[in-house]
């Protein structure tokens, strides 16, 4: 029974063009648990320890719970299905020693957590692996579930999951906070083997740095770090343990598909394989978007870091058949050694018997090796991922054509009410027979109900879809078929209605033939009735292909195909019938009545029908192309060569070994006849063939090794692009700063295989067998600005080691500080370069070209180049190329800059006029747009349009945003004949909040200015040529004060301090309509404080006269007042002193006399 592959190849054609396949479900009523307590969550992780006791067991989450007072254990193990229902587990912490640690340790395959927030830190002690914010480790699904808050660990550290194993699938989860780990740290997943698909990050990821004295700026970093690594020094250790880091993923060898990032990702100069989406990828990404900074040291990329290829080993088959065959006759030897040994000693047979053991257990292993070397037969889950990547691919494709339909239902609607009301008043205004006005009525009355249940029915066909991509999502077959039996219904009513309209149409020709008035209207109102019954006919073909899927989809695709292409054009004439019914009704005269009403609708229903036409069109050529693509890609397989061949191969060489051992202990301990001892010299022969074989095998790989990566390496990235789904970034768009030192890249920092020992270095071959590579970047954009301070910026890559990079967009600037290898599309590249379209200001020194800065294949390109700076090899295509290498078909703009090296080639890097390359067909409406976009404070404030070669200073630029306490400008750039697109990202400033005049007097400034200034504020007071107030004296002072560059508006009042050169009182007037007004004025020392009304003014300052200081005069009068009095009191005390002498004895003063 074919209905498990069948029934989500039937959900994508039924679609109209979507292809894959779908396990079947199998209901089984599991076990119920409510869980509405902290206690009840304690409980279940209590019994979730066995990893069976969940299995089959559905679990809902009934309430919010708050863990942070609580002791709680993560839930070791979960089997079953986890309803969270919205709610939050908020509180949670993890601190304790181990790893898979989350609030699940494990998920298991087949195991779902669903719609579940939690709220938490999660940071464990000791090895700490494997660390995540729902999930250790998940095998199962991961389905509309958020984390908030922080994860911290050492390896595979996520902020939904630490590590998503094959069969993981984490579906539409978003992180928030903060993401830390050393090695394989993502804001979703640390590592990844499964599926990551519509999640979405805003957690930062790795911004903080492990601290080391070691200087990363120097120039001689890298020789340091070689120091360091030779000396064993924990430093450098310490160093690359921060690798593998992205915003969604740090690792990953599964897919990603349609995942958006916007969290700041790395820290300047420190790790290595830093992305936007992934840190390190050799798996399937598509349609992922980076919005954050990313900064790093190596290998650094908006969309990835190191984009690794698809490496399909080649062990050699001959040698494993060979290997095979000889250990079976080794087999047949021991056996026959066996049954010639019944009469020799039981420890001879005892080891004879274990060497046939052993012999048994090489053969097996050198079979299942073949068998997985031949089959890969690792891949059934990463092609089912594959498949569900691909679907919702193919319905984000087709979100532009639903729209249109949305919009053509409305439109259509309108059309058809219009057109039967211009029926019914021709009915009733022209004399014809009453059969055929009969007839008329009856056709308008059911061209009125066609327009709503047209209208109906696109609604059907949208709203099923969302159903339907909600089903594969959540692998429900239930909602997939109810989804599919609505769109079936919604497809047969949309052609049933198109089939109403039609006849309508052509009942309205019969009936204006039978007429014989508006003769020129016939003509357009028959090819829309034909148009209308082409729509109908198509759609019919579409709902006729339904029964074939279960049966042959390739063949029902083929049919639906068919019928889009036949709709497209059935689009394209009901354009052009109506165009012309337009264009017959304008040339009609004016009538009244009937008549004139009938026309006046048939003009409403033209209008509002216009581009109606265009728009199926466009829905129909969308469908078209998406089904075009999924037939002939067919069903998406790939199989990975996984543990199990690595297990064979160790258990073989360890059964040969033991073999080899038990041989030789054998030789010793034989004491046996001539015939046991022949058999033991043909084992030993034989023996010596066995690992003869394995010794040629490795000389074969050794010689190669010595030959050169030619002999292991074949690069087939450039081969079937469009089928390739492994080590593949496909439609992913950057529009974050990317940052590095060395290898930084729009998209991908590096296209190498990485050197896990030394990511300072990345090898293109390992020792083993032969390999074919495969890495391919297509069709993504990189809007974002690019900077390395070493070697190697790209726009798309920084680095080609190998691979392709075709049909991508470059618009952000590229530059190198203080390095070479500088390119629009990659800095440099070993490596094919396609069809890509750049239009870039690159800046470097040596080796800076429009596409690549060197190069060894570049076709087909578009280049629009702006050479800011650079000393040698610069060119408007590439810097330099290859000697001997692939340059054609390049076209680029003339900026000043031949193609490679200064000089261009015609048919192979050949300049044209900007008019004539905006002329080419399939260009990108983007790559010959221009945009001046204008940023503050990294949020965006305005983008401005213009023209190829525009004066930029007629542009009017808006206000720079108010930031507290500072002032912003826009820088200056160039305006004249600009070629690029331009950023310009505001500069704020501390205001100025006090002003000193240029000019002074001794050292004191003749003026103070104060409030808010910016720094190209300038105080001018110069002497006036005014006439000073009537009143004024010799040592009056008029000044002229301006204030230029402040940006104060002309009528704020700014407080002003004038100096009083006589340092004294003075009176202060101020020049108002040419007359003097006195001003009020404080004073602080020597300067007069008061207020200018704008930002310039005339001031006279007038000393008051005073020969004698008010204090001194003070002083003065006090000192003469306390003279006075003093010596009215000596004179008081002498007059007493002479009365009392007189009026005493005269005897008292004769002994005085004596």
């Amino acid at each position: 029974m074919r209905r498990p592959l069948t029934s989500r190849v039937l959900a994508l054609l039924l679609a109209g063009w979507m292809v894959c396949s779908l396990p079947a479900a199998l209901a089984i009523e599991p076990d119920s648990i409510i869980i509405s307590s902290v206690e009840d969550l304690q409980d279940l992780s209590k019994r979730c320890t066995l990893d069976a006791w969940s299995q089959g067991k559905t679990v809902t989450l009934a309430a919010d719970l708050d863990l942070g007072e609580a002791e709680f254990t993560p839930i070791p193990t979960f089997g079953g299905t986890f309803l969270g229902q919205e709610h939050t587990i908020s509180g949670l912490r993890i601190t304790s020693a181990g790893s898979n640690m989350g609030l699940f340790r494990y998920v298991q395959p087949g195991a779902v957590v669903q719609e579940l927030t939690v709220k938490g830190t999660v940071a464990p002690e000791g090895s700490r692996s494997a660390v995540g914010g729902i999930a250790g480790e998940n095998a199962g699904t991961l389905l509309n579930c958020a984390f908030h808050g922080a994860v911290l660990g050492e390896s595979a550290v996520g902020g939904i999951a630490g590590r998503n194993s094959v069969s993981g699938q984490i579906i539409g989860c978003t992180a928030s906070g903060a993401v830390t780990g050393e090695s394989a740290t993502g804001g979703i997943a640390g590592r990844s083997s499964g599926l990551l698909l519509n999640c979405e990050n805003t957690a930062g990821v790795n911004l903080t740095r492990t601290e080391s004295e070691l200087d990363l700026m120097a120039e001689d970093a890298g020789a340091a770090l070689a120091e360091l690594a030779a000396a064993g020094d924990e430093a450098y250790y310490l160093l690359n343990s921060c690798s593998d880091t992205g915003g969604i993923v740090g690792w990953t060898a599964g897919v990603v598909q349609g995942c958006v990032n916007s969290g700041d990702v790395g820290y300047p100069h420190v790790g290595y394989n830093t992305g936007g989406v992934a840190g390190r990828q050799n798996g399937y990404m598509s349609g992922c978007v980076n919005h954050g900074t990313i900064h790093g040291r190596k290998d650094v990329g908006g969309i990835v870091g190191q984009a690794e290829p698809y490496l399909l080993m080649d062990p050699g088959r001959d040698s494993l058949e060979q290997l095979k065959k000889e250990l079976d006759t080794l087999e047949s030897l021991i056996n026959r050694a066996l049954n010639d040994a019944q009469r020799t000693g039981d420890d001879i047979s005892a080891r004879l018997s274990v060497m046939g053991d052993y012999a048994s257990a090489a053969q097996d292993s050198s079979r299942r090796l073949l068998d997985q070397v031949v089959d890969f037969a690792d891949g059934t889950v990463d092609t089912v991922n594959l498949i569900l990547a691909d679907t919702t691919k193919a319905l984000d494709q087709l979100s532009p054509a639903l729209k249109d339909l949305s919009e053509v239902g409305g439109r259509l609607e309108e059309m058809s009410g219009n057109l039967g009301d211009a029926m019914d008043a021709l009915g009733d205004g022209l004399e014809v027979g009453d059969q055929a006005v009969s007839s008329l009525h009856a056709a308008a009355g059911a061209l009125r109900q066609a327009g709503p249940s047209l209208e109906n029915a696109l609604d059907g066909v949208e709203d099923s879809l969302d159903a339907l991509t909600r089903g594969l999502l959540s692998d429900d077959s239930d909602s997939i078929y109810t989804a599919l039996t609505r769109l079936h219904r919604s497809v047969g009513q949309l052609g049933d209605a198109f089939s109403s309209i039609s006849q309508a149409a052509d009942a309205l020709g019969d009936f204006l033939t039978g007429s014989g008035e508006f003769p020129d209207l016939i003509a357009p109102v028959r090819e829309l009735g034909r148009a209308l019954r082409s729509i109908a006919s198509a759609l019919d073909r579409v709902d006729r292909a339904i029964p074939q899927l279960r049966e042959d989809w390739r063949e029902a695709n083929s049919s639906m195909k068919g019928a889009f292409d036949e709709l497209r054009d059935a689009g394209d004439s009901m354009d052009r019938a109506l165009a012309s019914l337009q264009l017959a009704l304008d040339q009609t005269g004016q009538l009244s009545g009937p008549l004139g009403e009938a026309l006046d609708r048939l003009k409403d229903m033209s209008g509002s029908s216009a581009q109606a036409g265009q728009l199926l069109s466009s829905a129909f050529s969308t469908m078209s192309e998406v089904t075009d693509t999924l037939t002939e890609d067919g069903p998406r397989t790939f199989t990975p060569l996984g543990d199990k061949a690595r297990e064979s191969t160790d258990s073989l060489y360890g059964s040969l070994n033991s073999l080899s051992g038990e041989l030789e202990a054998l030789n010793r301990d034989l004491s046996g006849g001539d015939l046991l001892a022949d058999d033991m010299r043909a084992i030993n022969r034989q023996f010596n063939v066995v690992f003869d074989v394995l010794l040629n095998a490795l000389t074969d790989l050794r010689d190669n090794v010595e030959a050169g990566p030619e002999a292991i390496i074949q690069d087939t990235s450039d081969e079937d692009i469009s089928a390739t789904r492994e080590g593949k970034v496909d439609s992913c768009s950057n529009t974050g700063a990317v940052e590095g030192d060395k290898n930084v890249g729009g998209i991908v920092g590096a296209m190498a295989v990485e050197a896990d020992l030394d990511p300072e270095d990345d090898i293109s071959l390992s020792f083993g067998a032969t390999f074919e590579t495969k890495a391919v970047l297509q069709d993504c954009v990189n809007r974002g600005p690019v900077t390395a301070k070493k070697d190697c910026a790209g726009g798309l890559a920084g680095r080609m080691d190998l691979g392709t990079a075709l049909g991508c967009q470059s618009y952000g600037p590229v530059a190198s500080t203080s390095g070479d290898y500088v390119g629009g599309a990659a800095g440099w590249a070993d490596a094919s370069i396609r069809g890509c379209f750049c239009k870039n200001t690159l800046s470097g020194g040596s080796y800076v070209g429009g596409v690549a800065g060197w190069a060894s294949r570049v076709k087909d390109c578009r280049s629009i180049a702006v050479i800011d700076g650079g000393t040698e090899c610069l060119g408007a295509v590439a810097g330099e190329m290859e000697a001997g290498g692939t340059l054609s078909g390049n076209l680029f703009v003339d900026t000043g800059w031949g193609g490679v090296d200064g000089v261009s080639y015609a048919g192979r890097a050949e300049p044209v006029p900007f008019e004539a390359l905006a002329a080419l067909p399939d260009l990108p409406q983007e790559f010959t747009a221009f945009t001046l976009t204008l940023m503050a404070d990294g949020a965006l404030v305005a983008q401005l349009p213009f023209l190829y070669g525009d004066d930029l200073s007629r542009l009017a630029l808006p206000d720079v945003p108010e930031k507290e306490g500072c002032y912003g400008l826009w820088p200056e750039f160039d305006t004249a004949g600009t070629g690029s697109d331009l950023t310009l990202e505001a500069v704020y400033t501390p205001w100025v909040t006090l002003v000193s005049s240029e000019e002074c007097e001794g050292k004191l400034a003749r003026a103070l200015a104060e409030g808010r200034f910016t720094e190209e504020a300038v105080l001018h007071v110069t002497v006036s040529t005014q006439t000073p107030p009537a009143s004024s004296g010799e040592e009056t002072c008029v000044w002229d004060v301006s204030l230029t560059g402040a940006q104060t508006p002309g009528g704020t009042s700014i407080p002003l301090r004038l100096l009083n050169s006589t340092g004294g009182s003075a009176e202060v007037w101020r020049l108002e309509d040419g007359q003097w007004q006195a001003v009020e004025a404080g004073q602080n020392g020597q300067y007069l404080l008061l207020t200018m009304e704008g930002i310039q003014g005339t001031f006279c300052v007038v000393p008051q006269a005073s020969p004698l200081p008010w204090p001194l005069i003070g002083g003065g009068a006090a000192l003469a007042a306390l003279l006075v009095l003093a010596g009215r009191r000596i004179k008081n005390r002498r007059a007493v002193k002479a009365s009392a002498s007189a009026s005493q004895p005269q005897e008292d003063t004769e002994p005085a006399a004596k």
